[in-house]
């Protein structure tokens, strides 16, 4: 991907930087035209119910009045600064427009952020900042994924926190306590977003074992989060019960499958868990452009536009069935690498985000396609802490830089459409 600071670059490498420049101009002109997504109802029904708290006399209320013994709430006191900035941003949508917009301002900051962050990665030190820019934004323009990720759901928020919770341990000059702090305080307005990111404590716990080394700390800071954890838990299980409405409860727990079920019905958690993982291609499909409308949130491809678009379709379905099936075994060997060269923090942020998408997906029985918002920037985390430095060495490079260009004429491709 990049050339060794001791060698001269070649023609590949020039038709690489071409590429990559061409790649990082098309990606934020998508980005700008991702402003004309249409409003999906989830947004304003999620800000509907997480921005209004001030206004309606310090609680939340639920979208179906019909479930009597939800539509009232009151979160957990350690949880208001995030009802506050949620209420401080969308208490005011007479203007939806104002959705999209924040939107592209918050993907625009993750991207950055995230950029940030990787560019301080001692392995990453040998590649020109603007470099890993492009390589970021060729994976993150595959297919509709640019315009997913602009989709103003909580999704949004939970990978912002999961970015900042990733790399805090690679900040090396905060002292135990403040960093203490600053992890109860990404916890503090991390779990509020959305019931789903306890599925993540793998990687929050991860997180904070490495970056404080304090055991006082640890057990201090692991108190807190069982109180965090448990009214979390019972927080959303009362905000999600609807026993009046038995038929809008089934919809609602088809979702995801409850973990209290491994314990009162373990054959059916795990047929059901199982069948869910090898229902991952779904992401898949979700990423490429449609001949129909998918939960009505993008329009469908014009009937002549359907042939002239058949080998982007088949470009992004070998490019992404080839990551699935050679990714999986490129982690495990990657992560047994970085064990034998003792690279344990990245070792273990790595796993544990395996472990974490590994949950989710077992869990989550309905995949949304707003979910490959979340979905495939987690499998790039994967493939960064994963990545040794070595891979871009000579023995590497001829083969990264085939598969690099493939890759980056393909997410041109896509995004040119």
């Amino acid at each position: 991907m990049a050339s060794s600071p001791h060698q001269p670059e070649g023609k590949q490498i020039s038709i690489i930087q071409i590429l990559l420049i061409t790649q990082l101009g098309i990606f934020f002109l998508v980005v700008l035209f991702s402003l004309l997504v249409p409003i999906y109802t989830d947004e304003i029904a999620w800000k509907m119910i997480s921005a209004r708290y001030f206004l309606d006399g310090n609680a939340l209320l639920y979208v179906f009045p019909q479930c009597q013994s939800s539509f009232i709430s009151h979160p957990p006191v350690w949880s208001l600064p995030f009802y506050f900035f949620q209420s401080l941003l969308y208490s005011n949508l007479s203007h939806l427009f104002k959705l999209r917009i924040l939107g592209v301002i918050s993907f625009l900051g993750w991207i950055f952020v995230t950029w940030r962050f990787v560019i301080k990665l001692s392995k990453f030190d040998t590649m020109q900042p603007w470099k890993i820019l492009a390589w970021m934004t060729a994976f993150l323009g595959l297919g509709v994924l640019p315009l997913a990720m602009v989709i103003n759901r909580p999704e949004q928020n939970i990978l912002l926190g999961l970015t900042l919770i990733t790399f805090l341990p690679f900040i090396r000059k905060i002292s135990n306590a403040p960093m203490t702090w600053m992890h109860l305080l990404l916890w503090s307005v991390f779990f509020p977003i959305h019931p789903k990111t306890l599925i993540f404590l793998p990687l929050l716990l991860t997180s904070f074992w490495i970056s404080v080394k304090n055991w006082k700390s640890r057990l201090f800071a692991f108190g807190i989060l069982f109180i965090f954890i448990f009214q979390t838990q019972t927080f959303w299980k009362a905000r999600t019960a609807c026993p009046e409405v038995p038929a809008l409860q089934e919809v609602v727990d088809f979702h995801m499958i409850k973990p209290k079920y491994a314990f009162t019905n373990t054959a059916g958690f795990f047929n059901t868990g199982f069948s869910n993982l090898k229902n991952i291609s779904r992401q898949l499909q979700h990423i490429k452009f449609s001949p129909y409308y998918d939960q009505n949130w993008l329009p469908p491809l014009k009937e002549k536009n359907i042939t002239s678009t058949r080998l982007i379709h088949i470009s992004l379905e070998k490019i992404l069935k080839g990551f699935s099936k050679l990714g999986f075994i490129f982690i495990l060997l990657a992560l047994i690498q970085k064990i034998r060269h003792q690279e344990f923090p990245e070792f273990m942020i790595g796993a544990a985000w395996v472990i974490s998408l590994t949950a989710l997906t077992f869990l989550q029985t309905v995949k949304n396609f707003y979910e490959i918002s979340l979905f495939f920037p987690a499998v790039g985390f994967i493939f960064i802490l994963v990545f040794r430095k070595e891979y871009i060495q000579n023995s590497y490079r001829k083969i990264l830089n085939l598969f690099g260009i493939l890759f980056l004429l393909t997410a041109i491709t896509s995004e040119t459409y």
